[in-house]
């Protein structure tokens, strides 16, 4: 499934990745077998599916109460990689749903250490 615009759903997203390795470098700097090459950044093409997910009612940290409960999905990306994001739909997701992946949470953002997640919601219409 592709927007009108015929992007793949969850596209666009770069993550790091070492070229010697060939291997995805989620949330590092470094890579631990090559620790002294550069880590280089490949975009995702899509799409996301949802890999497993869980619903947590206590805060991930102080001043998210408003957000309590919220759901946290791990998506899997066609290319391999496995990402969190915080699921925003008001309908819970499903294992193997296709999914938009969007900005990062902006609310979390500014209250958590680091990059904050990223948001998802399912694919609306064919």
């Amino acid at each position: 499934m592709t927007p009108s615009d015929g992007t793949p759903r969850g596209a666009g997203m770069e993550l790091p990745f070492c070229e010697k390795c060939g291997d995805w470098r989620i949330g590092r700097s470094f890579c631990a077998v090559h620790p002294h090459d550069a880590l280089g950044e490949r975009t995702l093409s899509g799409p996301a599916r949802v890999f497993s997910f869980t619903v947590s009612h206590v805060p991930m940290a102080p001043g998210l109460d408003d957000l309590v409960p919220y759901t946290v999905a791990l998506l899997a990306f066609d290319e391999g990689p496995r990402v969190l994001a915080h699921w925003v739909a008001d309908t819970p997701p499903q294992i193997g749903d296709e999914v938009v992946v969007g900005e990062r949470d902006e609310q979390m953002r500014r209250k958590l250490p680091g990059d904050g997640l990223r948001v998802a919601s399912p694919v609306e219409g064919p």
